[in-house]
């Protein structure tokens, strides 16, 4: 197995919202300045910004990452950027520039570690030889880096590209050229991002036809939603092969000798689950402002049940759902189930405990058996014990 470490360089909420001096300034309200996502951006110029970002590098090398992998390695490219101040940027260094010094500063220090560095990079880069206003040039980062992964996401390209009214409806041709074009530009390994998501199997199958078209066999796909169904068909497909469904959590006969789990919010117990006796206990807790994660929520409780639970529990109600159902949609459904079980409207619940037997009949409840009462009581005198107050 070869493990890489993504690491966002230039796009970091957490760094910027602790050191606001250590990321751009928004020169119409002289704050932070953020994205169209409202994400705060890091200073590309600021040598702390880089200094910061190759010390993590070096943590996660001292985990044992094969490679390190840049990401959001450039300038923002969306949101006010008019509005956008740059310290520092007065050492006459154009954008690309700056990010090749970035690169050649973390490859001076990280590569000495024994590590691959690659580096994403828009699709764009591959075709364009200056700036097109994000800090991208490829002989500019090219020499600093193990592998470049260009982002040929076919349906990004600029109406009109190639002569494609719609680039996104020639995902093969879109990438082999991409391919080709880059690769003479530059002798390093090339492992293109291929378009995971919006795309069906023959779609994504017709991208990795591109890819063998022009002599590489090295690639990675990304869909935001983590769901790479499309992708499994496509591989089966074109190996005409089958590949076994991908499990992501334990079911619950894997679980079932499991000791208690116990989940302890702010102010009392939020799940306790016996997975001998295939019961769960929730309960929501009065929000507190400088708890931030406070459960006072139904959807943020139901996050720490186990996802095979989860499953168990839909399968039993007869509701419908795909091996591949994203969890969040999972604890609505569950949610509904709940309010139904109850008679209650969700968001008028207050902090109670309500049982479920998930073993048997799968209805939620707010009489307590005897002995879960006892357990939860245990658990919560426990954690009121370790400074937790239930």
């Amino acid at each position: 197995i070869w493990t890489i470490a993504k690491i966002d360089i230039f796009v970091d909420h957490q760094l910027v919202s602790k050191y606001p001096e250590m990321g751009l300034i928004n020169t119409q309200t002289d704050s932070s300045w953020a994205d169209q996502n409202g994400l705060f951006w890091a200073n590309p110029y600021d040598r702390r910004v880089w200094d910061y970002n190759i010390t993590l590098c070096k943590e996660l090398i001292a985990f044992g990452f094969d490679e390190i992998q840049f990401d959001y390695i450039r300038f923002p490219s969306d949101g006010n950027l008019a509005a956008i101040d740059y310290p520092f940027s007065s050492n006459n260094l154009t954008k690309s520039q700056s990010i090749g010094r970035f690169l050649k500063a973390a490859y001076t220090e990280l590569k000495p570690l024994d590590v691959v560095i690659s580096v994403d990079v828009f699709g764009l880069t591959a075709w364009k030889t200056t700036d097109f206003g994000v800090g991208q040039v490829l002989e500019e980062i090219a020499p600093y880096v193990d592998v470049i992964c260009p982002m040929f996401y076919p349906s990004h390209f600029p109406v009109g590209f190639l002569g494609k009214k719609v680039p996104g409806d020639y995902p093969l041709e879109i990438m082999e050229l991409s391919m080709k074009r880059i690769q003479k530009r530059t002798n390093k390994k090339i492992r293109p991002w291929i378009q995971g998501f919006w795309y069906k199997p023959e779609e994504i199958r017709a991208q990795l036809d591109g890819i063998a078209n022009a002599g590489a066999s090295s690639w990675a796909v990304w869909n935001p939603s983590a769901n790479y169904a499309a992708t499994y068909r496509a591989l089966a497909q074109r190996m005409n092969s089958k590949f076994p469904a991908p499990i992501f959590y334990p079911a619950v006969t894997e679980i079932r000798n499991n000791n208690d789990r116990i989940v302890q919010g702010h102010s009392r117990i939020v799940n306790l689950t016996n997975y001998r006796k295939g019961y769960t206990i929730i309960s929501l807790e009065k929000p507190k402002n400088q708890y931030k994660r406070a459960y006072s929520t139904l959807i943020s409780v139901l996050n720490t049940v186990d996802e095979g639970i989860m499953d168990r529990i839909l399968l039993r109600r007869n509701i419908p759902f795909h091996k591949l159902t994203d969890k969040i949609t999972k604890n609505m459904l569950i949610v509904d189930i709940l309010s139904k079980d109850l008679a209650i409207d969700s968001r008028r619940m207050r902090p109670m405990p309500i049982y479920i037997d998930w073993d048997n009949t799968c209805r939620f409840t707010q009489s307590v058996p005897k002995d879960g009462l006892y357990s939860y009581l245990q658990a919560a005198i426990s954690g009121d014990m370790r400074g937790i107050k239930s």
